[in-house]
């Protein structure tokens, strides 16, 4: 996710980090039908199944986050993680 701000007087676009906890992001991903397959995506790399299931938060500049996007079951774009997110963080 980017923000907009003005420094100088012209507009400077932000990377802002994106976080949730972990039970938000299930929760869409489910809402999605996306859950089962994540889970499995995880379930390919025994660390990425301990930060799956151990995480206390979510990160989506996170290494982790971009290894489970760029995988051979289920590839995810920037803007479908981006929109993951945005929704995990308001559940």
């Amino acid at each position: 996710m980017r923000d907009l701000v003005w420094i100088d007087g012209k507009p400077v676009v932000l990377e802002t980090a994106m976080t949730c906890s972990p039970a938000q992001l299930k929760i869409q991903l489910h809402r999605l039908g996306l859950l089962a397959t994540v889970n499995q995506i995880a379930a390919t790399d025994p660390e990425a199944a301990i930060l799956w299931e151990f995480a206390t938060v979510m990160e989506r500049n996170s290494p982790f986050i971009s290894a489970m996007a760029s995988n051979s079951i289920r590839a995810f774009t920037d803007a479908e993680i981006d929109a993951i997110f945005a929704a995990a963080a308001e559940i």
